[in-house]
């Protein structure tokens, strides 16, 4: 199943010193890229992530982005949704 997590940061956070932690989000995504789990990830015009992931079940996947360094720490949050097919094309049948 293919699934997006659109990151959403805690208010008040301070980014100040927390460049190890960044490193280490960013060695973490990429060995889930490596892995095949993550497919994509991008920037929003605002600089939060969304990431396009691969998996079993929305639990799974969820408990997956709990378990970044930023999430662990308590600096971002990940909203989590479950892609389905696009069926709106059944329409032009009618």
């Amino acid at each position: 199943m293919r699934f997006f997590a659109l990151e959403r940061e805690i208010e008040n956070v301070n980014w100040e010193g927390q460049d190890e932690l960044l490193c280490e989000e960013a060695a973490h995504v990429l060995g889930l890229m490596n892995k095949g789990v993550v497919e994509d990830i991008y920037f929003t015009e605002e600089h939060n992530a969304i990431l396009f992931l691969m998996g079993e079940d929305l639990k799974k996947i969820q408990e997956l982005v709990d378990a970044f360094p930023l999430v662990k720490a308590g600096l971002i949050r990940f909203e989590v949704h479950e892609l389905l097919p696009y069926d709106g094309f059944e329409r032009l049948s009618n």
